[in-house]
This record gives C-alpha cells, structure tokens and sequence, in this order.
C-alpha cells in the first residue's frame, strides 16, 4: 500500500511541476522582450555581403528594416512592422520587401527569456509542430538566427549590435 501512496505522490508531483512550467512559458511577457531587438545589427557572410537590421519601438511593437548590401551595392531591403496580440500571445510582423515579392505575415514568440521561434502566420494551426522555422538566440550584443526548412537547418545568421 505505501509504494501506490508513493507512486501516486510522486505521480502528482510530476503534474504540478509540468503545468505550473507550462503556466510559466505562457506569462513570458512578449513585448518587454521583443524589445531585446531594438538598435542597428549587422552580420557579415562569407560572400561579402553584409546585412543591417535596424528596429525602434512603435506601440507594442516594432518598426524595422534590413539592409543587405554587397560592396557599395543594395541588393535588398525590406521593412517591417510588428505588433504584439493579446489573443495569441504573439508579435505579428508583416515584412514587405524591395524585390516586389508578395508581403509576409510571420509570427514569433519567445519560449524563454532568450529564445524566440518564428514561423509563417498561416503555419500556426499546426500546433507544436514548426518544421518551417525561424530560431533565435539572444545573447549580449549578439542574435544568432537559424532558418530551418522541413526541420532541416539551412542557415545560421549571427547579428552583431553596432548600435
């Protein structure tokens, strides 16, 4: 009888533990640290092309834009607002770029103080499950950002604060 009274402590134990972390994660407070964006990035890659991201807050949100020059050459540049909501417990960003592509609806939100995901708007139904993602690390003065692609990582960015 002791070691069911047992099981079944340690069997409670487990679940509090789990929802009140799971509670946790959900009360991260989104816009305070969406903030860690704000100021000019740059990231330099192999090719000799150097990109500048640069953000202000606006609202809830941000305003931003990326620069990606190689030599004296813009070869792209887009801008971004983004915006917290309530309901999802996530920043929306619509980018709309120079190279008349259509615009982008993206959603990101942080899992912990330091890591952000961020995917495709219309790729939120598919709960938990992101093989289309954006990851992002932040650190002091540095975000490293991975794009993976059907979970397979297809680059690494590292952005240096210049600003």
């Amino acid at each position: 009888m002791n070691n069911i009274r047992y099981f079944f402590l340690i069997t409670l134990l487990t679940n509090c533990y789990l929802i009140v972390s799971a509670q946790g994660s959900d009360q991260l407070n989104q816009v305070e640290l969406n903030r860690q964006i704000l100021g000019k990035w740059e990231a330099k890659f192999d090719d000799g092309r150097v990109a500048v991201m640069e953000y202000k807050a606006f609202g809830n949100g941000e305003i931003g834009s990326i620069k990606i020059h190689k030599g004296d050459s813009l070869i792209y540049e887009s801008r971004q607002l983004s915006g917290f909501n309530k309901e999802l417990n996530k920043s929306i960003d619509v980018t709309v770029g120079n190279d008349n592509s259509d615009a982008t609806i993206d959603a990101y939100w942080f899992i912990s103080p330091k890591e952000m995901i961020g995917v495709k708007y219309d790729d939120l139904n598919v709960q938990g499950n992101y093989p289309n993602r954006r990851e992002f690390t932040f650190g002091e003065g540095i975000v490293t950002g991975r794009i993976y692609k059907n979970d397979e990582l297809k680059l690494t960015i590292i952005y240096h604060k210049i600003e």
